[in-house]
């Protein structure tokens, strides 16, 4: 079974979105495995974060149920974060901050702090779309003060990237985004 939710995440990014959905309905309609069937949930609420809102939140909200149930803080804070993007992208941006800043809450409480870096980015991501660059650009930076893995740091700069572009500074952006590459070669 978890192989299976693996290939559903690889085929989700390769764009085979159907196909994924189709390989996590049938892991809930065969596996006993209440941790994997929550993890197959949440995996399904993350298939329709863009393309079905509605849909996405009833999966996530059960997951975050569960996972809130058994105290899995790692499992729970991106359950949550997944919910606040959602949001984001509903443009419910007080329904959004409100589930980062628990997750942020969560992180903090229990000492993961990948998950606290990730929130921020969140955060900073929530501020974008509401048309507020120089505090999400802020948000960014202040990231970037802190001990990220690669990953979090090119998608620190990406972002701050994306901000310069939007304000039409674009040597600022190819300077981010050059930066961001970098990283990731």
């Amino acid at each position: 079974t978890y192989l299976y939710i693996e290939l559903s995440c690889l085929l989700r990014r390769l764009k085979y979105e159907n196909e994924a959905r189709s390989i996590l309905e049938n892991i809930l309609n065969d596996t006993k495995n209440i941790n994997l069937r929550h993890r197959a949930i949440t995996e399904l609420g993350t298939s329709y974060e863009f393309s079905n809102p509605d849909k996405a939140l009833f999966y996530l909200y059960k997951a975050e149920k569960y996972f809130r149930s058994i105290k899995d803080n790692a499992r729970l804070v991106p359950i949550i974060r997944h919910i606040g993007s959602t949001y984001i992208n509903q443009k419910k941006y007080n329904e959004a901050q409100d589930c980062f800043d628990e997750a942020v809450a969560i992180s903090l409480d229990n000492n993961l702090l990948r998950h606290y870096y990730s929130c921020l980015n969140d955060i900073g991501w929530l501020h974008v779309a509401k048309g507020d660059y120089e505090w999400a650009k802020q948000i960014y930076l202040d990231l970037l003060t802190h001990n990220l893995s690669p990953y979090s740091k090119s998608l620190a700069l990406q972002n701050l990237g994306y901000i310069a572009y939007e304000k039409k500074d674009f040597k600022e952006a190819i300077s981010y985004h050059s930066q961001s590459l970098r990283i990731t070669r």
